[in-house]
């Protein structure tokens, strides 16, 4: 599971903190990662098409102030990056985060 977000649209120096069901990591960005940021959970328990919820929530340097908290529910699809026949098979999702309106689904290969 994956969440990809536009590093300005959130302060530097940032806390982020990604959510699927009970597995969470955190990152903190010391500066600006480049255009693009993102953040990965791995699935490794996932065997088929399930729902999941994910909860992305980021904190601002200054004083710890909630900047962006949003939760959505997801399926995870089937994905051979391989081709098909070939290991691995995961179940994934991607997600974007828009501080205007949430958190987006995003297509993966």
């Amino acid at each position: 599971m994956s969440v990809v977000w536009d590093a300005a649209d959130f302060p530097a120096g940032a806390d982020y903190r990604l959510c699927v069901d009970r597995v969470c990591l955190d990152r903190r960005a010391e500066t600006t990662d480049g255009p693009h940021s993102f953040l990965d959970v791995p699935m490794p328990e996932a065997t088929g098409e399930q729902r999941v919820t994910v909860r992305f929530q980021v904190t601002g340097p200054a004083g710890g102030r909630s900047v962006y908290d949003r939760t959505t529910q997801v399926t995870l699809r089937k994905s051979t990056p391989n081709g098909e026949g070939c290991d691995p098979t995961v179940w994934q999702a991607g997600l974007r985060a828009d501080p205007g309106e949430g958190l987006l689904s995003v297509a993966r290969d």
